[in-house]
C-alpha cells in the first residue's frame, strides 16, 4: 500500500499543466451499454457510465474538474437521469450528490493513507481537482447486489493486497476491479509470492465469472484472452520463482519464457520483491 501511495506521488510530481481530452468508447451487451471514459488524467484513469433503458449508473468518475466537465456533458447528453453513483477503488465527480460505496470504503477514504493520498493530489493540482466528496453515502456490504433498472452489481472483496474495495459484477457481463487485466510483465509493486498467486486466483476466478469484458479504474478494459494470458502467466512466475536460485535467474528466465513482453523494466524490482 505504501509502496502504491508513493508511486502515485511521483506520478503526480511528474505531471504538469493540461492534458489531452478524454475518449469515449461504448459497448452494447443488450440489456445495457458501458460507456467507457479514457481520461488522459496524469493518473491514466478511467470513469464509466452504465446506461440502461431508463437511467445511468456511474462509477468511478474522473478527480479533474476539466474531465468531469467533458464526462458530465457526455452524461446529461444521454438524456436521462443518473440513478447511482459507484466510488469504488476512486473518489472523484458529484462531489454532493449521493453515493454508493463498498463496506468499509468510506471510513477507508477519509483517513491514513488513502486520505494523505488524496491530500497529496489536492496540493499538486490545486484547483484544477474536484472537490472530495461530501454526500450521503449507502454502503453495499461484500456478497450482496445493487438491483437498477434490471441490471445487477454484485459486490464481491477485491483480492487482498490492494484497497480493500469490491470487484463489482456488473449485469453478469462485466468485472469491474482496479487495474485492467494486461498482457505484460508484472511491475515492481507486484508484492511478494502470496500477492502473486491472489492474481492468478483473480484472474482464474475472472475466468469462471462468465464476464464478457473486464474494466479497470485504470487502464480501460480487456477482453477474456487478456484475463486467461494472465492467469498462465501468473502460473508461471511461481513456478519460476521456485525454480530459479536468484533473482537475477529469475529475470532471465521470465523474459526467455516472454521474449518482447512489455513491461520488462520493472521485472528487476519484482523479483526482488519475490526474493525478499
Amino acid at each position: 500500500m505504501k509502496k502504491l501511495f508513493f508511486t502515485l506521488v511521483a506520478m503526480m510530481a511528474m505531471a504538469s499543466g493540461m492534458y489531452a481530452q478524454g475518449k469515449f468508447e461504448v459497448k452494447d451487451f443488450g440489456t445495457f451499454k458501458m460507456h467507457t471514459y479514457f481520461t488522459n488524467d496524469p493518473m491514466g484513469d478511467t470513469a464509466f457510465i452504465i446506461e440502461t433503458e431508463h437511467g445511468l449508473v456511474t462509477l468511478d468518475e474522473p478527480l479533474m474538474k476539466d474531465n468531469f466537465e467533458e464526462f458530465n456533458k457526455y452524461m446529461k447528453d444521454l438524456h436521462k437521469p443518473v440513478d447511482y453513483h459507484i466510488i469504488n477503488f476512486h473518489e472523484g465527480g458529484n462531489p454532493t450528490n449521493a453515493t454508493v460505496r463498498a463496506e468499509g470504503m468510506t471510513k477507508f477514504m477519509s483517513e491514513g493513507m488513502y486520505d494523505n493520498m488524496m491530500k497529496g493530489f489536492q496540493q499538486s493540482f490545486g484547483d484544477k481537482m474536484l472537490d472530495r466528496p461530501i454526500g450521503k453515502t449507502t454502503e453495499i456490504r461484500f456478497g450482496e447486489t445493487l438491483n437498477n433498472d434490471g441490471v445487477t452489481y454484485k459486490f464481491e472483496k477485491a483480492p487482498a493486497g490492494g484497497f480493500p474495495a469490491a470487484t463489482i459484477i456488473i449485469g453478469g457481463k462485466v468485472r469491474a476491479t482496479h487495474s485492467v487485466p494486461a498482457k505484460a510483465h508484472i511491475n515492481g509493486r507486484s508484492g511478494d509470492a502470496a500477492a502473486i498467486e491472489a492474481s492468478m486466483k483473480d484472474a482464474e476466478a475472472a475466468l469462471v465469472s462468465g464476464c464478457e469484458l473486464f474494466i479497470g479504474s485504470h487502464g480501460g478494459y480487456a477482453t477474456k484472452d487478456v484475463v486467461e494470458f494472465q492467469a498462465d502467466y501468473y502460473k508461471k512466475v511461481l513456478e519460476l520463482a521456485k525454480q530459479e536460485k536468484d533473482a537475477d535467474a529469475f529475470v532471465t528466465a521470465l523474459k526467455k519464457a516472454y521474449p518482447g513482453l512489455a513491461g520488462e523494466d520493472g521485472l528487476t524490482q519484482a523479483a526482488a520483491n519475490l526474493y525478499k
